[in-house]
């Protein structure tokens, strides 16, 4: 797993998530060949995703930006991914 860190001979130990690289809905999409209402959606309830409001005013719409940790991203595409048989 990218974001660990390893000392010598100990077991692989996560790198906090502030530390690792987060991704945008685009970067994903663009990545995994998917649209991007599929990455939002898969993300949009995922804990540890950093949402950011931006434009809300009072009875005005408002959208939420999503930065999605690499651990986290990477979890989510396993359990996706996961072969159904």
């Amino acid at each position: 797993m990218s974001g660990a860190i390893t000392n010598g001979n100990l077991a692989l130990v996560p790198e906090p998530l502030f530390k690792q690289q987060h991704y945008s809905i685009a970067e994903l999409s663009e990545k995994w060949d998917l649209c991007p209402n599929t990455i939002r959606r898969w993300f949009e309830d995922e804990p540890d995703v950093l949402k950011i409001s931006v434009g809300y005013r009072r009875g005005k719409s408002h959208r939420v930006t999503l930065r999605i940790p690499e651990a986290v991203a990477e979890r989510v595409h396993r359990e996706r991914c996961r072969s159904k048989v």
